[in-house]
């Protein structure tokens, strides 16, 4: 499960992906929300790069899958470890930056009042001995946001996991973690508490602030040792590796921090839970039976879980290839595994008037057809994360047919809000190319590259796709499946509902 760092119902911050999100819903009525929300998912995306515990998270989660020489129920157990010892410092200082955020856009008393009546008991808990941080000056404060949070989660954990094989043993890895020094939590309390009664002490060095909050100091990790903590993770799983200092690469400074976490920060439904919501009904004849009410179809490559799609093909007598969503007016939802063939036969056929749509990568843009498979029907929409992933799409096309045209719609989402949307169609194909972004930036250069190849989306292009259009309003940004977003578009004033 990826760990949710913040109220998963505006943002959050996967370890796994090194990815975080932004709900679109929830955050289109209030840019300043989406600007608060978006400085609390960066600042943990900025942690998680740049300090020796948050490179080790998300090196752990990334590999949760490939572990097979830990018992599933010890490395859960570890994951949960490293997720608790580090929480105070990773929602304290996230939250911290997103009042402090909300009081620069608004004002102090504003930001402190939203602390105190809005955030969830376990924020208010985190952020409140941080709290201190308004009544210091500018000069004081960025010195103790820049470096605090730091020194807080720079416990040398990558050495001492290979030397002490704390990967090997939970309750091991608890008694490290339960030492002072060595836990992130309690690190950040003694600098805070030292700084509080002493603001001036912000600004001195490193090995002064830690003397006087009576924390050890720990070097960083040297390349040679961060390539000897992959190496002994990669022993655990099947396939380990010999890593070399060379395959370490640098961390990048403040500003490329900054921009990479912007670059892979994706705005969508993020509170869409397949998981709890959707009904899996393995068995084909009873998903086809509410075949009459799928509006959406997504479909993408089964996941490679051999005991799952074993478990699969007793109910089914055949291994699926092809995973099936099935999405319907009034919010409820299926899932179902298929052979390609029988995939593409219901998409061909039986669902053909149902918006059909993937994520990128499942679409040939070269090509124009379906990756993994030839002989299905092109999808209406394909939809992608990142403006820099589209951008690759792009890039690749142009490099083999220069020539190409397009055809573009940039949106905003409503005025003044940093929310932005970027349809493209490529020459005359079938799919529009969806993408969001936080700002302006990423999707000009997207724009920029197609550049005199391409012309914008007139009216009646826009209502000849006016149902996938609003199905992926519906569907990829969570809003109401009533409302006829495309005519609601174009008049520019009144709201209109879809003709059921």
């Amino acid at each position: 499960m990826p760990m949710q760092w913040h109220q998963i119902t505006a943002g959050s911050y996967d370890p796994t992906s090194k990815q975080s999100g932004l709900d679109y819903k929830r955050l289109l009525h209030d840019p300043v929300a989406a600007q608060t929300t978006l400085c609390h998912e960066t600042t943990h995306s900025i942690l998680m790069a740049s300090t020796d515990f948050g490179q080790t998270t998300n090196v752990l989660y990334a590999l949760e899958r490939e572990i097979t020489k830990i018992p599933k129920e010890k490395y859960q157990q570890i994951l949960n470890l490293i997720y608790n010892y580090q929480f105070q410092v990773q929602e304290g200082f996230a939250t911290l930056m997103e009042l402090l955020r909300l009081a620069n856009i608004t004002n102090k008393r504003n930001a402190l009042d939203y602390a105190k009546n809005n955030l969830l008991p376990q924020y208010q808990e985190a952020v409140e001995p941080l709290l201190f941080a308004f009544d210091m000056s500018s000069r004081y404060r960025d010195n103790f946001t820049a470096r605090i949070s730091w020194l807080s989660l720079e416990t040398g954990i990558r050495r001492d996991i290979v030397e002490n094989n704390l990967l090997s043993d939970p309750d091991k890895f608890q008694e490290y973690l339960d030492e002072d020094d060595k836990n992130p939590n309690k690190r950040l309390f003694y600098f805070a508490e030292t700084i509080r009664k002493n603001f001036w002490l912000a600004t001195k060095d490193d090995n002064t602030i830690a003397r006087q909050a009576g924390v050890t100091l720990f070097k960083p990790t040297n390349k040679e040792e961060a390539a000897t903590f992959l190496e002994y993770v990669s022993s655990f799983t099947s396939h380990p590796h010999h890593f070399l200092a060379s395959d370490i690469g640098d961390v990048p400074q403040d500003g490329k921090l900054i921009s990479d976490a912007l670059e892979n920060t994706y705005i969508a439904n993020i509170n869409l839970n397949l998981v709890e919501n959707g009904k899996v009904l393995f068995d084909f004849n009873e998903f086809m039976k509410m075949s009459d009410n799928f509006e959406i179809v997504v479909l993408s490559p089964q996941e490679q879980n051999d005991d799952l799609n074993n478990f699969i093909k007793q109910i089914t007598g055949e291994k699926p290839d092809v995973g099936v969503l099935a999405f319907c007016k009034n919010g409820e939802s299926y899932l179902t595994a298929l052979t390609k063939e029988k995939a593409k036969n219901i998409i061909n056929n039986e669902l053909k008037d149902c918006t059909f749509l993937v994520k990128w990568g499942g679409y040939d843009v070269v090509n124009d057809r379906i990756a993994w498979m030839a002989d299905f029907r092109p999808p209406e929409l394909v939809v992608y994360n990142f403006p820099k992933d589209i951008l690759k799409e792009i890039t690749y096309l142009l490099d083999k047919f220069p020539d190409t045209k397009f055809k573009h719609l940039h949106l905003g989402s409503s005025e003044n809000h940093p929310f932005q949307s970027l349809f493209i169609r490529i020459e005359s194909k079938t799919p529009i190319h969806v993408v969001n972004a936080y700002g302006n930036k990423l999707i000009s250069e997207v724009i920029n590259t197609i550049g005199q190849k391409t012309t914008v989306f007139d009216n009646e292009e826009l209502k000849s796709s006016k149902k996938h259009i609003n199905n992926l309003m519906s569907l990829w940004m969570g809003m109401p499946w009533e409302i006829d977003w495309v005519e609601t578009m174009i008049d520019g004033k009144n709201l209109h509902y879809r003709q059921q």
